[in-house]
């Protein structure tokens, strides 16, 4: 056996020529490395042939046989593809598997698949569909458009929501009927509940989602969104022809309606009408009869009290010594003569008790005159006569509770009868016949010790008894609900409760303000009622004249939509306090603006509080201008100040109307909150009569 190592292209060409001499020769060449069968990727190949024994020529008569001389293969690279055109022709494939440089059946890019296959992963052609072109189909009704499913390559009618049409979602590779937020449904139809439903006409959704109708005794249908009865169910009738209460007759038993709509069973006079098995049926009131025979009548006798039908037709009653009477179908006495009654019930002896003196029966049967409390009995000219234990007396004049009222301890009756105990402002008692004050009302004194004018002192609002007897205020000050504190009272010019009304505490009548925009809405205030304001609501109030020096007060919550609280303009100036929506916050601000003449116009200034105000409690903003600087306090403290610049002009003033107005500016704009106490001054306010008026209770 021979060797060969060769390196490239030498390598395969002498591999070629003993090939060549082993086919001659009919030898065999027995071993060829397994990696020379192998593209050649540049690395040295060994290569082994065993050529055996040399052909040699059987000796014929003619000229020797010289044989082709040995010629080693040319050494050839392995193949390697790099576009489709390299595989044309290729046993292994028509496409080029550019990232293994391989022929193979088909690629992603390349799918060259037949028909009802598509290329898998591994490039080669698998059944199933490639895209939905595989899937068009002929039908005797058209063309049936397929969708192929990516994740089993099979041909489905859709693979997701987009292919079916409105109404539809795409489920288990189906079109069913169904909606969904991210899919609605064809014009007409609304989306309830996942189902495409018409709310004109739908009995489950009739005007809209989940308004399902729904009829007593009969069966519903829905006609342009408003449900009505369809049919009923008999007995049943819908005689007022509301769906709202459905068949609501029955016919059967139904007094309006008997045997149908309309058909009254009216009753005659002293009967009971039925309607049975809408047949109209009329029986006697018990205790009346048809003592005449005329239907038309009814049963005109009351046999309970007529005396000449007592309990039955022609039954009369005639009781000696007495007018007769017929009571529950039975004759008794119906009155006796002055001064005797009838104790024993029984019409046979009539009127058999003197009722003028009989202390058992006196003035009446069983009226017994003993036994009264703190009292002594006796009967005289029919009436119960007592005489009263000390310190006791008969105030209500009524014999049958004796002497009820004792002097010495009854509120009513204290020391005699009816010498009340009620007094001003105070819970009374009475001590051994005297009144005296038991407890005083809350806020309210006993100062001076008489029990004549109950506790006579406001202790809210006296400024000699400010919160209790004897606490007197500081020279100037007032006293307000129980705390003394400077008199808030000179210079204000409005004050708007909002108690239930739009009343001006101060201008009266004069001062009354008018709702406008959206309805507003009174509440639980801060003190007392207050004023919500939502929507476009807001209240104009009689004008102020201008003022040149002013003080703005109001107490503010909930503030879900900034604007203003007060806004006011006069012919020389315009001055406002708001809630303003300053850094993504709410905070109370304050403005003034005053023009001197027709010409010019003062710079406006303003003052934003620096902390933010939250919509859980309650607020109080106020604004004060004392003709050349401006303050900003919110709930008493100061936020800041600043002074007009007189000294420079600027614009122009414009029109100017006077309007003073609580929840709006003059561009319309307006506030949605909840606010209380409005006041204005023709005065800037102290910080001590800020705080006073923050303190107040």
């Amino acid at each position: 056996m021979a060797t060969l190592r060769r390196d490239g292209w030498d390598t395969w060409v002498r591999v070629a020529a003993v090939a060549a001499l082993t086919g001659c020769s009919g030898e065999s060449v027995v071993a060829v490395d397994a990696q020379t069968a192998a593209p050649d990727l540049g690395a040295t190949t060994d290569v082994v042939v065993d050529v055996g024994t040399l052909d040699r020529p059987t000796p014929d008569a003619g000229a020797p046989d010289a044989g082709a001389p040995d010629v080693p293969p040319l050494d050839t690279p392995p193949f390697r593809c790099s576009a489709r055109a390299d595989c044309a022709g290729n046993a292994e494939g028509p496409a080029c598997d550019v990232a293994t440089g391989r022929c193979v059946p088909c690629t992603p890019a390349d799918d060259a698949c037949a028909a009802g296959s598509y290329c898998a992963p591994t490039n080669t052609c698998s059944p199933g569909c490639r895209d939905d072109g595989a899937c068009i189909t002929a039908t005797d009704a058209g063309v049936d458009r397929g969708r192929c499913d990516p994740g089993t390559r099979q041909c489905v009618a859709c693979a997701s929501d987009d292919h079916c049409p409105p109404g539809n979602l795409c489920v288990g590779n189906v079109c069913v009927a169904g909606c969904s937020a991210a899919r609605g449904c064809p014009t007409g139809s609304s989306c309830c509940e996942g189902a495409c439903v018409d709310l004109q006409s739908s009995v489950a959704a009739c005007g809209a989602c989940g308004a399902r109708c729904a009829v007593p005794n009969g069966t519903a249908s829905c006609q342009n969104a408003r449900c009505t009865v369809a049919v009923c169910t008999l007995p049943f009738a819908d005689c007022d022809r509301s769906a709202s209460n459905g068949c609501e007759a029955d016919t059967r038993s139904d007094m309006a309606h008997c045997g149908g709509c309309g058909a009254t069973c009216d009753a005659r006079p002293n009967t009971v009408a039925t309607c049975a098995l809408g047949r109209c049926v009329r029986e006697c009131v018990a205790g009346y009869a048809d003592c005449d025979g005329d239907a038309g009548n009814g049963c005109e006798v009351d046999t309970r009290s007529d005396v000449a039908h007592c309990g039955a037709c022609r039954a009369g009653c005639s009781p000696p010594n007495a007018t007769a009477a017929c009571e529950a179908g039975r004759c008794s006495v119906a009155r006796c003569a002055a001064g005797f009654a009838d104790c024993d019930g029984s019409a046979a002896n009539g009127c058999e008790v003197d009722t003028l003196t009989a202390v058992s029966h006196c003035g009446s049967c069983g009226a017994r005159c003993a036994s009264l409390p703190n009292a002594f009995p006796g009967c005289t000219g029919g009436a119960c006569v007592t005489s009263c234990l000390m310190g006791f007396q008969d105030c209500d004049g009524s014999a049958a509770n004796g002497c009820e009222a004792d002097l010495r301890s009854d509120l009513a009756n204290c020391g005699a009868c009816r010498s009340s105990c009620a007094l001003p402002n105070a819970t009374g008692a009475c001590a051994m016949g005297g009144c005296v004050v038991g407890a005083c009302a809350t806020g309210f004194g006993d100062c001076d010790g008489s029990a004549s004018n109950g506790c006579e002192v406001d202790l809210g609002a006296s400024a000699a008894h400010c919160g209790a007897c004897g606490t007197a205020c500081a020279a100037g000050d007032v006293c307000a609900g129980g705390r003394c504190g400077p008199d808030l009272s000179p210079g204000r010019l409005a004050w708007y409760r909002f108690d239930g009304s739009l009343a001006d505490s101060v201008r009266g009548a004069a001062g009354l303000g008018v709702a406008g925009g959206s309805a507003s809405a009174y509440v639980a205030g801060r003190h007392g009622g207050a004023l919500s304001l939502s929507g476009s609501a807001f209240v104009d109030v009689p004008d102020l004249p201008e003022q040149h020096a002013v003080t703005v007060a109001a107490w503010v919550r909930d503030v879900t939509r900034p604007g203003p609280i007060v806004d006011a303009w006069t012919r020389t100036e315009n001055y406002l306090l708001q809630a303003a929506s300053v850094s993504g916050a709410v905070r109370l601000s304050g403005g003034f603006h005053d023009w001197p003449d027709t010409a010019s116009v003062f710079p406006e200034i303003h003052v934003t509080s620096g902390v933010a105000v939250p919509a859980d409690r309650w607020h109080l903003g106020v604004a004060t201008y004392d003709g050349g600087t401006l303050r900003l306090y919110a709930d008493a403290v100061l936020q800041g100040s600043a002074t007009t610049n007189r000294g420079a002009a600027y614009s122009s003033p414009g029109a100017r109307v006077a309007d003073l107005r609580i929840g709006v500016d003059r561009n319309g704009a307006t506030l949605a909150a909840t606010i209380d106490e409005v006041m204005i001054w023709n005065r800037a306010l102290s910080q001590r009569e800020i705080s006073a008026l923050y303190e107040a209770p």
